[in-house]
């Protein structure tokens, strides 16, 4: 994966593999409850998808490639709950440090952190909409 650089003001880098892993964790299990990534932006990530990846490992490349991401409602699926952007993640994940988020430390560095899908989850919602909305 091509990595573009994500600089948030903290004393740690942002560890891409961490990152991924941690919305592959949330789209795959954490936050199915609530998104739904409709037909375009399914379309949008198919793009990445390569060298056997899955769907969810194709996110983060199609984000760090320039690409826009709407993130919608699972029940309500016309409705756009969130984008995720290179700029989004970028804003985000400074909020998170700027917090105090202590869901952000999974991401700092790529180890044998301890998270879950629930933790994942609030990752997601936080990179999705700047907040956490559910559960």
């Amino acid at each position: 994966m091509e990595q573009k650089p994500i600089i948030v003001k903290t004393e740690h880098v942002i560890d891409m593999d961490m990152l991924n892993d941690v919305i592959v964790s949330a789209i795959e299990g954490g936050s199915n409850y609530w998104y739904f990534i409709a037909e375009e932006a399914y379309k949008t990530i198919k793009k990445y998808q390569k060298d056997g990846k899955c769907f969810s490992e194709s996110i983060l490349p199609a984000i760090l490639a320039g690409e826009k991401i709407d993130i919608h409602d699972l029940e309500e699926q016309d409705e756009v709950v969130g984008t995720l952007s290179l700029e989004t993640l970028q804003e985000r994940l400074q909020k998170m440090a700027d917090d105090c988020r202590p869901e952000i430390s999974i991401i700092y560095q790529y180890s044998d952190e301890d998270y879950d899908a629930a933790d994942a989850d609030v990752i997601f919602q936080y990179l999705c909409m700047g907040e956490i909305v559910f559960g």
